[in-house]
């Protein structure tokens, strides 16, 4: 037995020395791993330590409720890779409007602070607000990478870092999504599920809900339908759409089914049958210029007594007082000019650049061309300002320009709320006397929080905070407007001074950088 011991002894030895560099191995595979994914699983608030003492180090953070804006919360160590400098940061979460220094690492903001911080680039603020990166939650689109690209030009030059097709989508997001995944993306974005598509004579209406049970596992982010334009899609399918969307944590977004003066009402009352039998959330489109123009005080009285009952029912608005769509769409059909109070000579036809008559409006009806309605169709003071008093009513475009930013100096007709919606939308703090922290939450917070159930990226968004992505607009808060008219539409909004999108700068006094700095909203899928 004696004899034996040395040996055991060595293999004892050697088993030892083999575990120990098995483990040396494991952690330095473990470090190298750690330090690669640091930026996107980290939780920004825990502290590093002071690299020379191992002692923690503290930033005088200002994030944080407004009854505390002064407490002291950990963050990572400087130099950062972005520094936002003497900027008067908002963040409507927490009510914070103070000058402060914001630090960003990769795509994550870590440090908000009075406390001064170096960055290996510094960006000196002085003069201009701080801000989420606004969310365009309704904007219209087409499945063309072209079209697309061209789309996040201007939705940039505005502010927006996301930007999500919702009305309506497509019948299938993926058909849309695939072709264009892997090409260059100014800003974040996604793609809804839209029910008009799904609509084929020969389908059944179980055909169409398993095609949308399908579409929506596949990665939409909401599902959409416009019954006005859509006439045959009947109240009791709506509510199994919305059973489905709900499914899935999804909204249903809707079009609404009237737009006239004597009908607009009952639009306003489908869609809140449509939440309250089916339990889902419903949000409507742009509800100041369909179904609540002419009858605002009593649209909205309805939505909040429904939501007094627990229906889940929101709503959004554009900043403008007047809209546009397709000539030869129901809008137009007979009975037009009494309902909505206009005339043949006040429509504005896009393609040709002209006022109509009625022997051409009969001529280019047929040719269904964008067509606009003059200003003050919709009332400031009596339904979109109302509307936005509301706090289950945000701001969102339902607009999309196509032009070619290499065209820009050639005059662009259409609607200017595809370029300048979230600029204008801010000028109203000016031109109304709006808080403008109500209006920048109306474009950031809350368009993040309706989504937050469909995608969890957006926890994230819409916030000026430790752990939120960097995404991030500065403007001068006493220029900052929309820069389009009818007669050209896509312009660069003013007073838009810098975009960044996950950490990266995008848009920069007047320039769109190209880089690809935006990511799919997919529902993690």
């Amino acid at each position: 037995m004696d004899q034996d011991t040395p040996q055991h002894s060595t293999k004892f030895t050697a088993a030892i020395i083999r575990l120990s560099f098995l483990l040396v191995i494991a952690s330095i595979i473990l470090f190298l791993v750690s330090g690669f994914f640091l930026p996107i699983g980290h939780d920004p608030s825990e502290n590093r330590g002071d690299e020379e003492t191992g002692e923690p180090t503290f930033e005088d953070s200002i994030t944080g409720p407004e009854d505390r804006s002064d407490r002291i919360t950990r963050t990572l160590s400087g130099p950062f890779d972005i520094v936002i400098r003497n900027g008067r940061v908002m963040d409507p979460e927490t009510g914070m409007d103070q000058v402060a220094h914001v630090g960003i690492m990769n795509d994550v903001i870590v440090a908000v602070t009075r406390d001064d911080i170096a960055g290996i680039r510094e960006i000196d603020a002085e003069g201009f607000v701080v801000a989420p990166g606004f969310i365009d939650v309704t904007m219209p689109g087409f499945p063309s990478p072209e079209l697309y690209r061209n789309i996040q030009h201007w939705k940039l030059t505005d502010g927006v870092t996301t930007a999500l097709w919702t009305h309506d989508g497509w019948h299938d997001p993926q058909l849309v999504i695939d072709p264009i995944r892997d090409g260059v993306h100014l800003i974040n974005w996604g793609v809804g599920t839209s029910i008009n598509r799904l609509y084929h004579p020969d389908r059944t209406h179980e055909q169409r809900l398993a095609l949308l049970e399908r579409a929506v596992r596949g990665g939409g982010v909401s599902v959409g339908a416009s019954p006005e334009y859509y006439q045959w899609i009947s109240t009791e399918a709506l509510i199994d759409y919305a059973r489905v969307a709900d499914r899935y944590d999804l909204w249903l977004g809707l079009h609404l089914r009237y737009s006239r003066r004597d009908m607009e009402l009952d639009g306003v009352r489908e869609a809140i049958e449509v939440a309250e039998t089916s339990g889902a959330h419903v949000h409507i489109f742009h509800i100041s210029s369909t179904g609540g123009t002419y009858n605002a005080a009593e649209a909205l009285d309805l939505l909040d007594e429904a939501r007094a009952r627990g229906v889940r029912i929101t709503a959004d608005v554009y900043p403008y007082s007047y809209w546009m769509t397709y000539l030869n769409s129901a809008r137009f059909d007979e009975g037009w000019r009494d309902g909505f109070g206009i005339d043949y000579d006040e429509l504005f036809y896009v393609p040709a650049r002209e006022h109509l008559d009625e022997d051409t409006f009969h001529a280019r009806r047929r040719d269904g061309g964008l067509t606009v309605v003059p200003e003050g169709t919709i009332s400031w003071e009596d339904a979109i300002i109302p509307a936005l008093q509301r706090d289950w009513v945000f701001i969102a475009s339902d607009g999309w320009s196509g032009r070619n930013p290499f065209f820009a100096d050639t005059p662009f007709a259409g609607h200017p709320r595809g370029s300048g919606t979230f600029a204008t939308a801010l000028s109203l703090h000016r031109r109304f006397d709006l808080p403008l922290m109500t209006l920048l939450r109306k474009i950031t917070l809350d368009p993040a929080l309706h989504m937050q159930t469909a995608d969890a990226s957006f926890a994230r968004r819409g916030r000026l905070q430790i752990g939120a992505y960097a995404d991030l607009t500065v403007f001068d808060p006493e220029r900052v407007g929309g820069g389009g008219t009818i007669l050209d539409s896509a312009r660069r909004s003013e007073g838009i001074h810098l975009v960044i999108v996950n950490g990266l700068v995008a848009y920069e006094d007047g320039a769109v950088l190209g880089i690809n700095a935006g990511r799919l909203i997919n529902r993690g899928l």
